[in-house]
């Protein structure tokens, strides 16, 4: 989004409802709510419609790791041989790896075909530092986005918890910066799920200790 286009969407954002915008500013970097993820109640049912268009994005005997994990829906559509890992904040099972993506970021145990974040990426502080690590994670990326052109209220934006706002320009220049090619996207509701590969090779070995998961 341009410095206009921001501009003017806080001012109508303003003047709509300057109570809301005024009671919703962060003035400073918020950190990550746990308190939030730790609650299975806001953990919405209405996202797993979103996390099987994903699932129908990878083909079959796939690895996989998602961010973000939640109710562990993505693993139950799947396609046949397909083996998946789940990240997130805390741990839905056993097996998972919590981390927070705003903290230091793990060297993780292998490397993976897709890496998914379905709802996830509008709540990183600092998105170039997550894309510089992901090529030592996977060989393609898909991951939802709710796009300024499609949602650009940022009082809206605040009350969902998100700290960033980009337009589809915005992550298309994202994924360039990043060595990402995008194969395709696809509309859900006013998010955008974006299917890139990286274009270079990765440089990380496919095996390898793991560092800093709790």
């Amino acid at each position: 989004m341009t410095a206009p286009l921001r501009i003017l969407a806080h001012l109508k954002s303003l003047l709509r409802h300057p109570a809301d915008y005024v009671g919703t500013y962060r003035p400073f970097r918020q950190s990550t709510d746990f308190g939030r993820w730790q609650n299975p109640s806001n953990l919405d049912p209405d996202w797993d419609e979103r996390t099987q268009l994903i699932a129908g994005l990878i083909p079959d005997r796939s690895s996989v790791i998602e961010f973000g994990a939640a109710r562990l829906v993505l693993p139950l559509h799947l396609r046949p041989g397909c083996t998946y890992q789940p990240v997130d904040l805390v741990k839905r099972t056993e097996d998972t790896l919590a981390f927070d993506l705003n903290d230091p970021l793990p060297a993780l145990p292998r490397r993976y075909d897709y890496a998914v974040f379905s709802g996830v990426l509008e709540y990183v502080q600092d998105l170039d530092r997550v894309m510089r690590w992901l090529p030592s994670v996977s060989d393609q990326v898909i991951f939802s986005y709710a796009v300024t052109d499609l949602l650009s209220d940022p009082v809206t934006r605040r009350r969902n918890g998100w700290i960033n706002s980009l337009s589809d320009t915005d992550v298309r220049g994202q994924m360039r910066r990043s060595g990402l090619e995008c194969l395709s996207t696809e509309r859900w509701q006013r998010q955008i799920v974006y299917h890139c590969r990286f274009l270079a090779p990765p440089s990380a070995p496919r095996t390898g200790q793991v560092r800093g998961i709790l």
